[in-house]
């Protein structure tokens, strides 16, 4: 299982396919302090995305890299 945390430092996450540790799956749009949005593959057409809060950015860190 390859994790954020093992990919290079420089990595760009943008469009990265993920799953969060309560097993939310969507693509990496962006972050901000609090969260991630997640973009699903079935909202790509209208461009929906959602968004993903967390405590501490690090958390992430956890997350499953599916691509």
């Amino acid at each position: 299982m390859k994790q954020i945390k093992n990919l290079p430092f420089d990595t760009n996450l943008s469009g990265i396919k993920v799953k969060t540790t309560d097993g939310t799956v969507g693509y990496w749009k962006s972050q901000w302090e609090k969260g991630v949005w997640l973009q699903r593959e079935s909202d790509k057409e209208n461009g929906r995305i959602i968004p993903i809060f967390i405590k501490d950015i690090k958390e992430v860190l956890e997350w499953e890299v599916l691509e």
